[in-house]
């Protein structure tokens, strides 16, 4: 099956499609074609989606830099609000089935065979609702991770941090208090530390805390975005050898797979309110047994539970969403062998 991959640069939308087309592959054998998205004048996207069906008759050249190449495609796959209109354009040129993962804004969902999403329309059946958001973290993959680097046997918690965003802003007194905290329960428990920053984390906060953990005499390992150190492992590395992961909660894409991983996980939070679509989701999580929030006062990582129970995973999070693709396919497919019987819904 030939896939055209239509990639935005945003890490995390190339991460949710690497995720699907990772499971999709163990149940179809694919040849993945990446196109790197590029539009001439990014304004005009918004203006797209209003304009309908005529606008899928401009030529491709005349929006994108470099269009994609429009031969032998069985699905289009894409994610990131850039894509959208990409996505959809060339299924409708060359008539072929497509998929969105991401929320859909202001396109018609008639122009996909399936959006795949966190919340959707109630009796859409082009909706898919997943509970994680797809990526390359698995379970299995994690501890794989863990083992190929040679932690796997240590007792440690993780630590995740980002920094500002969904509504979160993140101080640096908070950034203290957190991992002092953290620290000082780990040591309470006998067990090291592992800590991870991300690119949202200010570097001179990455700084100050790579200080704070050295001089803890706990830190077992790190994955210091700016500036790497001697020690650094790869993040889903870092979450296979931890038994606990705390994880700032300003970024869903890293709680999902720090979900993903099958480790217990604390979303931890500064002392104010988020925005309600970050609320809604971690509410969400936490109902099903996922994750628990906590804030940075209350932190309590030996004690932190969800009420239902923890709900850990322990197969692929992709799995359904890798299901729902294929349906999607076959219902199409039926379609173009049987257009008098079948009905596309």
């Amino acid at each position: 099956m030939n896939v055209l991959w239509i990639k935005d640069p945003i890490t995390g939308h190339q991460n949710k499609v690497r995720g699907v087309l990772r499971t999709l592959s163990s149940k179809r054998k694919l040849h993945i074609i990446e196109h790197d998205l590029e539009w001439r004048w990014s304004p005009v996207r918004q203006l797209l989606p209003f304009m309908g069906m005529p606008a899928f008759a401009i030529p491709l050249k005349c929006l994108l830099k470099r269009p994609p190449e429009l031969g032998q495609i069985d699905l289009v796959i894409s994610a990131g609000g850039a894509t959208q209109w990409p996505n959809a354009a060339v299924s409708h040129r060359i008539g072929c089935p497509n998929i969105f993962l991401g929320s859909l804004r202001r396109m018609n969902s008639s122009h996909f065979n399936l959006i795949a999403s966190h919340e959707v329309p109630l009796n859409q059946p082009r909706f898919h609702q997943y509970d994680l958001i797809p990526s390359m973290i698995t379970p299995d993959g994690a501890r794989t991770a863990a083992e190929s680097a040679g932690v796997a046997q240590q007792r440690a918690w993780g630590l995740l941090l980002g920094g500002n965003g969904e509504g979160l802003r993140w101080a640096l007194e908070d950034y203290l208090s957190l991992v002092n905290r953290f620290i000082l329960q780990a040591k309470s428990a006998g067990h090291g530390i592992r800590i991870a920053t991300s690119r949202r984390t200010p570097i001179m906060v990455e700084r100050t805390i790579k200080g704070l953990a050295e001089e803890s005499g706990i830190l077992l390992g790190d994955s210091w975005f700016h500036e790497p150190g001697e020690r650094s492992t790869p993040l889903i590395a870092t979450m296979g050898a931890c038994s606990m992961l705390c994880v700032t909660a300003d970024s869903m894409s890293m709680t999902h797979e720090a979900v993903s991983s099958g480790r217990p996980v604390i979303s931890v939070m500064p002392e104010q309110t988020a925005f309600p679509r970050l609320t809604s989701n971690l509410e969400g999580l936490e109902k099903k047994g996922y994750l628990t929030v906590q804030t940075v006062s209350e932190l309590s990582v030996a004690e932190g539970a969800p009420d239902c129970g923890w709900n850990l995973v322990s197969g692929d999070p992709s799995e359904p969403i890798a299901d729902a693709v294929l349906a999607a396919l076959d219902r199409e497919y039926e379609i173009i062998r049987n257009p008098n019987t079948a009905t596309r819904s």
